[in-house]
C-alpha cells in the first residue's frame, strides 16, 4: 500500500515539472517576441538591404540556429546576401557559404514563383541523407565537417510575391529542430521578407 506522503511527494514532484516546463516554454516565447522586434529593429534603420539582412542573421544566430543563409531573389536570379555561422571557424565557414551553389534554395524560389511554399524540414541522420544536398565530394566533405543535424528552409514572401529564401540549420549546438521551430521560422520569414 503505498502512503499518504508517497503520494504528495509524487503529487509535489509532478507540479513542479509541470511548473519548470511552462517556465521553460513561457522563456521560449518571450526570446522569440524579442527577436522579432530586433528584426523590425534592424530593418528600421536606414541600412542598405545586404547591411540590413546581414543584421537580421546576427539576430538569428546563434538564438535560433547555428548557421542561416538569407538569399534574395532579383529578376529570375537568386543572390546570397547575408551569411552567419558559429563556432571558431565562422569566417570561413561563411566565406564558403556564400560561394556555395545555392541548389535547395533555387528550388523553393522556383517552386514560390508559382505559389506559396511551406517550409523544407531536412534532418540529416546519415552521409546518404547528406548527399542529397551536395554538389561533389568536396562540397560533401565540407558540409559534412559543419555537422548540421537539421535545418529549416522558408521562403520570403511580401506582399503575395517571392523575395527569396531564408535557410537556417543545427548542429554543432546539439539542438535539432521541432515542429514550434520551423512554425517561428514561417512567422520570423514573413518578417524579413517585409
Amino acid at each position: 500500500m503505498i502512503s499518504t506522503a508517497a503520494i504528495a511527494l509524487v503529487l509535489v514532484v509532478v507540479a513542479a515539472v509541470v511548473a519548470a516546463l511552462s517556465l521553460a516554454q513561457v522563456r521560449q516565447v518571450n526570446r522569440r517576441f524579442r527577436m522579432l522586434d530586433e528584426v523590425s529593429r534592424a530593418a528600421d534603420e536606414g541600412r542598405t538591404l545586404d547591411e540590413t539582412l546581414e543584421a537580421i542573421a546576427a539576430i538569428i544566430v546563434p538564438e535560433l540556429a547555428d548557421i542561416c543563409a538569407i538569399d534574395v531573389l532579383e529578376g529570375d536570379r537568386l543572390r546570397r546576401a547575408a551569411v552567419r555561422a558559429v563556432g571558431p571557424d565562422a569566417a570561413v565557414v561563411e566565406a564558403r557559404l556564400r560561394e556555395r551553389k545555392l541548389e535547395l534554395q533555387e528550388q523553393v524560389a522556383s517552386a514560390a514563383s508559382r505559389k506559396r511554399q511551406e517550409p523544407r524540414v531536412f534532418e540529416l541522420a546519415s552521409d546518404d541523407d547528406l548527399r542529397e544536398y551536395v554538389s561533389d565530394e568536396e562540397d560533401f566533405e565540407f558540409l559534412r565537417g559543419l555537422r548540421v543535424r537539421s535545418g529549416v528552409t522558408v521562403e520570403l514572401r511580401a506582399r503575395g510575391r517571392p523575395t527569396g529564401v531564408l535557410t537556417m540549420s543545427v548542429g554543432a549546438s546539439g539542438r535539432r529542430f521541432r515542429s514550434a521551430d520551423v512554425e517561428f521560422a514561417s512567422v520570423l520569414a514573413g518578417r524579413v521578407a517585409l
